[in-house]
């Protein structure tokens, strides 16, 4: 670190020296009558040096303006402002041509000299303006020649930063060719022409001898020679040289520009050097341009030549004519001729008779449409064999873009043509072998799926013709619509991969819509030279597939009804018992018995008995889900398997029961026997089964022994194994029967739970529902809830809730004391998913004309989760409308925050499980203050349920929690009790 500031001193303090030792000598050049000098080479150095090494020469360039500025006006601050100027003027400039030109510094382009030209009027403005600004301020001019000395100075540092910058920057490479003699002599006699020259124009040698004659654009012809021998080094100094000896003299008042300074302030001699610098420069790079055009293009030439003449490939060229000017030494080699022998076109003579006339008209074809070609043809080799090659010819432009000609490339590739002669007669006996291949069908397809090949077997198999699949697509032959989407994508995959498909048993489609079973295999053919191809091998599996149905029949099924037998049945059963003991889902078994089948055989036949089971077995197909088994087991015996229950010990003998009263209601319609109808019943038995360890054996006992309770209940109906559950049954059947009579008859009343502020203000309740059953007095909602989500009887109870909510709110709009609360209903998943919930919700607002957003709808977290994007779309629907949502119970779910943030609520309720122990349990407290935390960020209201202390209370405050329901506040009331609570 220490060397480089030390080198960075050196380097700046060279720089200021060199810049006041350039601004002594402009003191020969000064004006006689004012503190300009004639020109300030100085500044172009300077620029040279900050284009060259960057900002880093800053204070070495200030240094020595501010040092030659006290050299000449003495006083330091007048020093430092023209100090000051001078530095900016460079930076300016640096900046303009670095930054904004894309100047290079090797200036070999001319819009390089013209950037700095068209620079450098702006740069010396700035050095000028502020050098005879200071000079005024200062005293040491009048303001009558601030002008003029503003306009000296600008003229002074122009010529300096076109001339001394322009010579610099080139004169850092300097020229390599005048280092020899011839080029040293004629450089010095260039330079001393110019020089003589300059002293007969510019300080009047030999004027009694010249006179008064226009001399000064003789120089113009020494500039000219000097631009075409000595290239813009020369230019240069012959632009110096002019401008030094016009200088001098014009500052001593004689020679060409003698009376120019006292008459036009040098305009003139500055009109004189911007000519002579362009004029020079503009045909010094023109020629250098030309110059290193024609070494590159020589250099090419030769390269070209080097590579053609080295390379292994036969290279040939053709001039506008189309006849050939040029042959490499690997093809004269090739052929075994001189190069004289092939040019124009004697080449042809090498070419196969067979090959010629097509060789020559493709040739010429291309030649007169100018376009790329490729051409296989035989040409004759030294030894008198014809080898197959390869013609790759290209058209040729210069750099206009003028048509020159030709050039073309030859590769041998006779062992590639012997290869594809072997590969194709092995492919016609290949297609040939295909084609004769009995009961196998063979189709090929490129990568597409268009057909290509179609043998016999294909048309006997599929039903199409080759002239009808050929061309046509896969897909649209023999692929089931169904299937279309997955084989399309494996075709693209293996034509990717190279891997073929997998070999499976696929059911394919005929001609007219028919399906067929076939085993299909396949292959990835890829030949070099031509597109790859899949073939498909099919055969037919009608047969074996119509013995093995036949075998199955008659293994698995009941001949009679075409059910599952026994043997089916005891295999699904474990299977069934199985997949419970690992879901925990419950399964049941049915088992029916026709009631009086016997008497229907003795009095009306077997044939008509026959009939009858055919009958029940289509009713009780009929009367299950697709997941449960209808089997007979023999005789009037049928079982029913049923899976996928619920979970709940409570809840699945109910759905069993369902399923019974169902199958019973399908069973007790008439039958129609060959014209007579008759009537029968059935007596079932229901055996559950979970987690259990039972075995088949066993299950089907037990349902065979409730089958005969069914039987001794009277027939026509059913008994469960477990004689608990039976009265748990029977209990279930009462309760629903009266919570269909419950709405009609007034039983249901609802009850408002106030929600409070942090203030103790109502802003709200909750509205509850309770049922006062006749003779059990007052029932659970958690007992006869669940019942009408499971009977549907939730729907109906749903919607006279919300009425009755609607109907409050439209009472209260008319009370200014109570227009503001809301009412809060809890909305059950039955009664959200039904299609028309959202129009009729709409509706009823509309009907009844509240306040859209006084109305809470209450939703679970199992609710929002079961297909939410359906959710999201009606709770988007419904909340455009104005209504609100709430989160009931949260936290006791499994939400996704992913999904939490999708759904459009405006409150989370907190669960009261987790608010009953937050003063006493840190888990719980964690928990309501992480719910609390993520609403906030949600942008959603917090409220809490079941606040009962006042602890609880504090602490829900203390954390940011501003609503609250629970016991401390108010109990669920009547309508009444609740709004005397109000007032």
């Amino acid at each position: 670190m220490a060397s480089f500031r030390l080198r960075s001193l050196l380097g700046n303090l060279a720089v200021a020296g060199i810049y006041w030792l350039l601004a002594k000598s402009d003191l020969f050049f000064a004006a006689h009558h004012g503190p300009v000098v004639l020109w300030w080479p100085a500044d172009g150095y300077a620029l040279a040096v900050l284009l060259l090494k960057g900002l880093c020469v800053v204070p070495g360039i200030f240094v020595g303006a501010f040092a030659s500025s006290v050299d000449v006006f003495g006083s330091p601050l007048i020093a430092l402002s023209i100090g000051l100027g001078q530095t900016l003027e460079i930076v300016v400039g640096w900046w303009l041509l670095s930054q904004k030109m894309q100047f290079d510094v090797a200036m070999i382009r001319l819009r390089d000299f013209l950037s700095l030209l068209l620079a450098a009027p702006w740069m010396a403005a700035i050095g000028a303006i502020t050098a005879s600004t200071s000079l005024r301020l200062a005293g040491s001019i009048d303001r009558h020649s601030w002008m003029h000395v503003t306009m000296h100075w600008w003229m002074a540092d122009l010529l300096g930063l076109v001339l001394v910058t322009t010579f610099v920057l080139v004169w850092i490479k300097p020229p390599q060719q005048w280092l020899n003699r011839k080029g040293l002599l004629e450089s010095m006699l260039i330079f001393g022409l110019t020089f003589f020259a300059g002293q007969i124009i510019f300080l009047d040698w030999y004027r009694d001898i010249t006179g008064d004659y226009p001399k000064a654009f003789l120089l113009f012809l020494l500039l000219a020679i000097a631009a075409i021998r000595l290239g813009r080094h020369g230019v240069l100094i012959v632009l110096l040289m002019t401008s030094v000896q016009a200088l001098w003299g014009a500052s001593r008042q004689i020679g060409y520009f003698g009376a120019d300074l006292a008459a036009t302030h040098l305009i003139n001699f500055s009109w004189f050097m911007l000519i002579m610098s362009v004029v020079g420069m503009l045909l010094a790079t023109h020629i250098s341009e030309k110059n290193l055009a024609v070494l590159a293009l020589r250099e090419s030439e030769n390269q070209f030549r080097t590579l053609a003449n080295n390379a292994s490939v036969l290279v040939w060229m053709s001039g506008t004519d189309g006849l050939c000017t040029y042959f490499n030494k690997v093809w004269l080699d090739f052929t075994g001729r001189r190069l004289e022998q092939e040019l124009g076109n004697g080449w042809t003579k090498g070419v196969h008779q067979e090959d010629l006339q097509h060789c020559l008209d493709s040739y010429m074809a291309a030649f007169f449409a100018r376009r790329e070609f490729n051409l296989e043809y035989r040409l004759r080799r030294y030894d008198g064999v014809y080898r197959w090659v390869m013609d790759h010819g290209v058209p040729r432009y210069d750099g206009q873009g003028v048509f020159v000609g030709y050039i073309g490339s030859l590769f041998d590739i006779t062992e590639r043509k012997k290869a594809e002669t072997a590969m194709y007669d092995s492919e016609i006996r290949f297609r040939n072998l295909l084609e004769k291949i009995p009961l196998i069908s063979v189709q090929g397809y490129s990568a597409d799926g268009t057909t290509n090949y179609w043998n016999q077997a294909s048309e006997y198999l599929y039903g199409y013709t080759a002239e009808e699949a050929l061309g046509k697509k896969l897909t649209d032959l023999i692929v089931p619509p169904e299937m279309r989407g997955e084989v399309e994508q494996a075709i693209r995959k293996m034509f990717a991969t190279g891997r073929p498909i997998p070999a499976s048993e696929l059911t394919l489609m005929r001609k007219g819509g028919g399906r067929v079973d076939v085993f299909s295999s396949h292959a990835y053919v890829h030949v070099p030279g031509r597109e790859p191809e899949m073939f498909c091998m099919d055969i037919d599996l009608t047969e074996r597939k119509r013995n093995e149905a036949r075998i199955q029949n008659l293994a698995y099924y009941d001949p009679l009804t075409q059910l599952p037998n026994r043997r089916l049945l005891s295999e699904r059963l474990q299977q069934a018992m199985n997949d419970s003991h690992r879901t925990h889902l419950h399964g049941a078994i049915l088992f029916f018995d026709l009631d009086n089948f016997k008497t229907l055989n003795d009095t009306l036949g077997h044939d008509k008995g026959d009939q009858l089971l055919q009958q029940v077995a289509q009713r009780l197909q009929n009367c299950v889900r697709k997941v449960d088994t209808v089997a007979r087991l023999g005789g009037d015996e049928f079982v029913v398997l049923l899976k996928d229950l619920s979970e709940n010990p409570k809840d699945a003998p109910f759905q069993a029961e369902m399923a019974c009263q169902k199958i019973l209601a399908a069973l007790n319609q008439p039958y129609r026997l060959a014209g007579i109808e008759y009537l029968n019943t059935a007596s079932i038995g229901i055996a559950l089964f979970a987690n259990n360890q039972q075995s088949v054996e066993d299950m089907m006992k037990r349902a065979d022994i409730a089958m005969y309770q069914a039987k001794q209940a009277g027939c026509n109906t059913f008994r469960f194994f477990d004689p608990d559950m039976q009265a748990a049954v029977e209990a279930r059947m009462r309760l629903e029967n009266g919570l269909r009579k419950a709405l009609p008859e007034n039983q249901l009343k609802l009850y408002y739970q106030a929600q409070v502020d942090d203030a103790g203000r109502v802003v709200g309740a909750e509205i509850l529902l309770r049922w006062t059953h006749p003779e059990q007095g007052v029932i659970s909602p958690a007992e006869f809830i669940p019942l009408a989500e499971d009977t549907g009887l939730i729907v109906p109870i749903g919607l006279w809730v919300l009425e009755h909510a609607c109907q409050q709110l439209k009472t209260w709009s008319l009370d200014p004391n109570k227009k503001t609360l809301q009412l809060a209903v809890n909305v059950s998943a039955r009664q959200f998913r039904q299609a028309d919930f959202t129009q009729q919700l709409i509706d009823l607002l509309g009907k009844t004309g509240v306040e859209n957003s006084r109305l809470k709808l209450e939703l679970t977290e199992s609710l929002v989760q079961e297909n939410i994007e359906e959710t999201i779309a009606k709770m988007k629907l419904l909340k455009q409308s104005g209504v609100q949502f709430s989160m009931d119970d949260f936290g006791t779910g499994y939400s996704s925050l992913s999904s939490l943030k999708r759904l459009p609520l405006d409150q989370l309720k907190i669960d009261q499980s987790f608010v009953r122990n937050i003063t006493t349990d840190s888990d719980d407290a964690t928990i309501v203050q992480t719910i609390i935390a993520m609403a906030k960020h949600l942008d959603m209201e917090v409220i809490a349920e079941g606040v009962e202390t006042e602890q609880q209370k504090a602490f829900l405050v203390r954390h940011d929690c501003r609503r609250f329901q629970g016991y401390l506040f108010a109990k669920p009331l009547p309508i009444k009790q609740f709004e005397a609570l109000l007032a």
